[in-house]
C-alpha cells in the first residue's frame, strides 16, 4: 500500500471512541453508538458504491437506475425508479436525461399512462450495464467469502426497521411543527 493510500486509511480507522467524541462531542446518548455506527456503514458503503460507480463515469445514483432498468422485466417509468430507489423524481429525470444523452436510455409514451414515459435501455446501454455489472457482481461475490449472505440479509432488515422509525418519527415531527 503506497504511503499517500496508508495515511487516509489510519485516518478512517481512528479509534471508535475518537470518532463518536467528534460527531456527538460529549452529549452521547447512552445506547445512541448503535445508530453512528449505523449511519457511518450506510455511509462507507455509498461512498464504497460511488467509487466503483466513478469508475465507470457514472456516480452511485446512475448507478442505482442503471441497476433498475437492467434487471427489470420491462419498461420502467420515472415514477416507479424513484419509489424503488427513495430518490426524487427531479433527480431520477435529471439522470435519465444524462444518460439518455450517452446513449445508454430511451423513452417512449407509456401505454399505461399516457403523462408517463416508459424508460428502457438502449442495445448501448444494455452492453455497458452488462458490463458494469458484471464487474460489480465479482465484487460483491469476493465480499461474500467472507461475509455470509445471511448476515447481509439479517443487517439489511434491521437498517429497514430503522428508517422505517425514523421516518415514521420525521412524520410525527412534521405533522406536530404545522400545528
Amino acid at each position: 500500500m503506497g504511503r499517500k493510500k496508508a495515511g487516509a486509511q489510519a485516518e478512517v480507522e481512528a479509534p471508535r471512541n475518537e470518532i463518536l467524541q467528534a460527531l456527538y462531542g460529549d452529549n452521547l446518548p447512552a445506547g445512541y453508538e448503535a445508530t453512528v455506527e449505523l449511519t457511518r456503514a450506510m455511509l462507507k458503503t455509498t461512498a464504497l458504491y460511488d467509487r466503483f460507480a466513478k469508475r465507470h463515469a457514472l456516480n452511485v445514483n446512475s448507478l442505482m437506475v442503471l441497476m433498475v432498468l437492467h434487471y427489470s422485466d420491462g419498461p420502467r417509468n420515472q415514477r416507479f425508479i424513484s419509489e424503488a430507489l427513495s430518490l426524487p423524481k427531479q433527480t431520477v429525470g435529471s439522470i435519465s436525461l444524462k444518460l439518455k444523452e450517452a446513449g445508454h436510455l430511451a423513452e417512449s409514451p407509456s401505454a399505461e399512462d399516457a403523462r408517463a414515459k416508459d424508460i428502457t435501455l438502449t442495445e448501448e446501454g444494455e452492453r455497458f450495464c452488462a458490463a458494469v455489472f458484471e464487474e460489480l457482481r465479482a465484487l460483491e461475490n469476493r465480499a461474500f467469502e467472507t461475509v455470509d449472505a445471511a448476515e447481509i440479509e439479517a443487517a439489511a432488515a434491521s437498517m429497514r426497521a430503522f428508517a422505517e422509525a425514523f421516518d415514521a418519527g420525521l412524520d410525527e415531527a412534521d405533522a406536530s411543527s404545522r400545528r
